[in-house]
């Protein structure tokens, strides 16, 4: 059962990052293509993984195909950093916090 609800909460994250940048998942959750606004939200979704699921870094490396988990730490840290100057990051910040609400409504309806 816990299986199950991990695994609805992970497509929740997906589809909430889907729906407001419109971006398709095989474009962020994949390493393929290096365009800033795809490594932006990938940086995102890591840092929804890490903060909501509670995911190891090894086990968001896995649902993205890597093969370490060096880059999940960089993606997080990155956002991390975004927190520590919101002058610079306000671009950043405010489509994570939307992304976060989103979330957190769908998250809602779920429990």
């Amino acid at each position: 059962m816990k299986i199950i609800y991990e695994e609805k909460r992970h497509e929740n994250i997906v589809k909430t990052i889907e729906e407001i940048t419109g971006v398709h998942r095989k474009k962020f959750l994949f390493k393929g293509d290096r365009t800033a606004d795809s490594i932006l939200i990938r940086g995102i979704y890591m840092y929804m993984c890490r903060t909501k699921l509670k995911w190891t870094l090894q086990k968001i490396a896995q649902s993205m195909k890597y093969t370490d988990h060096s880059t999940i730490i960089n993606g997080v840290n990155k956002v991390n950093n975004w927190k520590d100057i919101p002058h610079m990051y306000s671009r950043e910040l405010e489509l994570l916090e939307v992304i976060e609400e989103t979330y957190g409504q769908k998250y809602e309806s779920l429990v």
